[in-house]
């Protein structure tokens, strides 16, 4: 087992993941299966006139099944309807939203416009007692949506839909370069029309058992060169700015709080942990010194990541969190690789295993790892004996070129894990790696770097032969699901200060793993004296960061032990690479 990076930990918090095998037994009604005449819901209405969109709506209605009562922890289906008028120009979709008390939405319902890193469009609160849906606006437009609400347990159970307009949630950039739109914000204190579903009764149930398992993925945190240049082995004197300051410190002080309250036993993050062109000085700054020969640039690199690197894990366990880490193109001086760069991949390589992994060739951090060229950047390990977690090397590097591939002594030592996982038994294996090996993924502020040779890469192919069930990838700064050959892949996170952190969060059981998307509004912007953070390229960093603590659900996702994914919503859907993420579609309305 690997050396424990552990702080305090914090109560385990209960999530809506307990609702998601409640929600299974419904799913087989279909999306807009629930509509009921029974019980309908009282409405009440705002003044007429649209709201500042030019939208307004004509009605809204909602309703449950016909059951007028439910076992806690057993699904109740429901539809709200929305039918609504445009005045203005071109507007984009309506938000509605579901808030529920004593009960949870477990998951984005098919009919709400679906999230990316950048585009907020329908989302769930971090305990699915809020739903915000867009759905299509336009003159006569009406839609209906199903959705499931799971009790907590004994009590009464109701929800209320109210129309939000389209003020919040707009498509669109806020004033000054940031990360994205924000998520339709709620203020319930707004004159809208709202309707009220009667409350249900919910018999009482024992109450679910906790995962045995959960993790925190977030590949590419923070994909940025972020660290206090006064704590570190450098020439550093205050003559260039900082590399961090009160904006960054909050940022990642408040996404590692998010994280530390969900009191995942592990925290993985597949490579990219830093920017790491550290062999060169375009500024002339010497701050790492001089970089003109070989053994210059391989004593900056030292000198860096004895910077760097400290400080991104002491942030990790000022948190409580134990974090397993593998290597990225930045862990190895970012692409392309030239010669000069290629020349500095060992010194790389060390690196990142002494500071971040804590390892040496005397005094290895991991006792399951490979031979060669990844013995001390690939491990793997045992949580509990029924999951096998594995963290692999996918950067090949040899004096004239970088193959993108896992090498030849590092397959044969994954071979050897996967079968004797499957020998003892093992439930659930998990494999992270930089790099996407199928596609299509979506990108963002990616260079779009992929594995060689996709689902015939040998690879791939061991993860179906020993049947890898979830495969965590990164670089590609999105999110996107892909189910080929019965593997899983997930890739997900993104850069910090390009605000497109997000992340996963998995409760491991064993009967099945449930998933949650989650993301982050995100805002940066530059100074106005455009004086920017100091790193070792030209540009910088912005300085100005904002992280809102509020992380929300953009898809869902339930694994069963067969190897069937049972749920898949939002994000998580299939995703064909030929249309992007949308605002929900924009009408005209008639001239």
């Amino acid at each position: 087992m690997p050396r424990p990076l552990t702080g305090p930990r914090l109560p385990r918090a209960q999530s809506r993941h307990q609702a998601a095998a409640a929600l299974a037994a419904v799913l087989a009604l279909g999306p807009v299966a629930y509509a009921s005449d029974a019980d309908p819901a009282t409405v009440e209405r705002a003044p007429d006139g649209p709201d500042a969109s030019g939208i307004s709506v004509t009605d809204l209605s909602a309703s449950w099944s016909d059951s007028s009562f439910a076992v806690g922890g057993t699904a109740l289906p429901a539809t709200f309807t929305a039918s609504t008028t445009v005045s203005g120009q071109v507007v984009a979709g309506s938000v509605v939203s579901v808030r529920v008390v004593n009960g949870a939405i477990a998951e984005i319902p098919l009919g709400c416009a679906i999230s990316d890193t950048l585009v907020r469009n329908s989302y769930l609160d971090d305990d699915g007692r809020l739903l915000a849906c867009r759905v299509p606006a336009g003159t006569g437009s009406s839609t209906t949506v199903g959705f499931a609400v799971v009790p907590d347990g004994g009590g009464l159970v109701s929800a209320t839909v109210r129309w939000e307009g389209t003020r919040i949630g707009e498509a669109g950039r806020p004033d000054g370069p940031n990360a994205g739109s924000r998520p339709p914000d709620i203020d319930e204190d707004r004159s809208v029309v709202a309707t009220t579903l009667p409350s249900r009764v919910a018999m009482p149930v024992e109450a679910a058992a906790s995962a045995a398992y959960r993790f925190v993925s977030s590949p590419d945190f923070a994909n940025a060169d972020v660290a206090d240049l006064s704590r570190g082995p450098n020439n550093w004197r205050g003559q260039v700015s900082n590399g961090t300051n009160d904006d960054y410190r909050t940022a990642m002080r408040t996404v590692l709080d998010d994280w530390s309250s969900l009191d995942p036993d592990s925290v993985l993050v597949a490579g990219d942990l830093v920017e790491g062109h550290w062999g060169e000085d375009p500024g002339r700054d010497r701050i790492f010194g001089p970089t003109g020969t070989r053994r210059q640039r391989q004593a900056a690199v030292l000198r860096a990541a004895a910077t760097y690197y400290p400080q991104w894990v002491q942030r990790f366990r000022d948190a409580g969190l134990d974090v397993y880490p593998a290597v990225g193109d930045h862990e190895y001086a970012d692409n392309p690789w030239r010669s000069d760069k290629l020349q500095l991949m060992p010194t790389y390589a060390r690196a990142f295993a002494r500071w971040v992994l804590g390892s040496t060739p005397a005094d290895p951090a991991f006792a399951d790892r490979p031979s060669g060229p990844a013995s001390l950047t690939a491990y793997a390990f045992r949580p509990r004996p029924d999951i096998q977690v594995v963290s692999l090397d996918e950067f090949d590097h040899g004096p004239r070129r970088m193959r993108l591939r896992v090498d030849r002594r590092q397959l044969a030592w994954l071979g050897g894990v996967l079968r004797e996982a499957r020998a003892d038994g093992v439930t659930w294996v998990f494999v992270q790696g930089h790099l996407p090996i199928v596609g299509p993924v979506r990108e963002d502020h990616s260079s779009g770097l992929h594995l060689e040779g996709g689902a015939r890469s040998p690879l791939w192919r061991l993860f179906t032969r020993y049947g890898v069930d979830v495969y965590l990838c990164g670089e590609v700064h999105a999110t996107t699901v892909s189910v080929v050959d019965g593997v899983v892949q997930i890739a997900h996170g993104g850069a910090l200060h390009h605000g497109l952190t997000n992340y996963l969060v998995a409760d491991v059981r064993a009967d099945r793993v449930d998933i949650d998307l989650r993301d982050y509004v995100t805002f940066w912007t530059d100074d106005v004296s455009g004086r920017r953070l100091w790193s070792t390229r030209r540009a910088g960093m912005p300085p100005n960061l904002y992280v809102d603590p509020d992380a929300f659900t953009v898809g869902t996702l339930t694994l069963s032990a067969d190897g069937s994914l049972t749920r898949r919503s939002g994000l998580a859907l299939p995703w064909d690479g030929r249309d992007e993420v949308q605002p929900a579609p924009v009408l005209r309305s008639p001239s």
